[in-house]
């Protein structure tokens, strides 16, 4: 088992696989296993070995997470990384889109830009409902914490109105179709327009993932 950075670790190590015990009947069997993998603790993650300093705290972790909350993603696993890495492509991709966007009213768009639009808004969907599976690193208590109730609360608190808000614009859709052009409608779909400009407040996320990209090109390095 590979030893973390600035860490010799001397506790005994369990070398079994704690997968192959938990999930350990069923179908499709190893692709659940990879699955479960790719989302639990991975000591690939550049933030691992700052917040888990040895191969045992790694391993109870592991445990933990396999056992109690199987489902949820780590935040320290390859999935949740992989995925930040998509979405800072997208938020890229999606403010330039709203630049351009927002210069048009609903009925000017073309076919295929309208398309983008509407394909990107189903993209931070998908990334709505994954926050709710995604845990978090409380650094007050210095946990992973898995529990879904407590990610909910966490995540209602403030972001999921941000993120929710600034994707208003399927909605409006099917009130065009119906109802078609008139005084109020035309005025929420300024109001609507509007407020895509708050995913300007996931700039820090947006940092963050980034960091994480050097961090993660700076540990290839090391082990290059």
């Amino acid at each position: 088992m590979n030893k973390l950075p600035e860490h010799d670790c001397t506790l005994r190590q369990d070398t079994y696989d704690v997968l192959k015990q938990v999930v350990d009947s069923g179908v499709f069997i190893e692709w659940r296993r990879k699955w479960h993998r790719f989302i639990m603790l991975s000591r690939k993650h550049p933030l691992t070995a700052s917040h888990y300093k040895s191969a045992a705290l790694c391993r109870r972790e592991e445990i933990r997470h396999i056992i109690t909350h199987k489902n949820i993603i780590s935040p320290f696993s390859m999935c949740w990384l992989y995925w930040e890495f998509c979405m800072f492509a997208y938020y890229l991709s999606r403010f330039f889109l709203v630049s351009v966007v927002v210069s048009f009213r609903f009925e000017e768009l073309g076919i295929g830009l309208l398309s983008a639009r509407i394909g990107m808004d189903a993209l931070i969907y998908c990334d709505i409902i994954k926050n709710f599976f995604t845990g978090y690193f409380d650094s007050e208590k210095n946990v992973t914490v898995l529990k879904p109730r407590l990610i909910a609360i966490k995540y209602l608190k403030f972001y999921f109105w941000v993120d929710f808000i600034s994707t208003l614009t399927p909605l409006m859709y099917p009130f065009r179709m119906v109802y078609g052009k008139g005084t109020t409608i035309d005025l929420c779909c300024e109001v609507v327009r509007f407020l895509r400009s708050l995913m300007i407040i996931r700039v820090k996320r947006w940092s963050y993932t980034m960091e994480l990209f050097r961090q993660s090109k700076h540990r290839e390095r090391l082990y290059t």
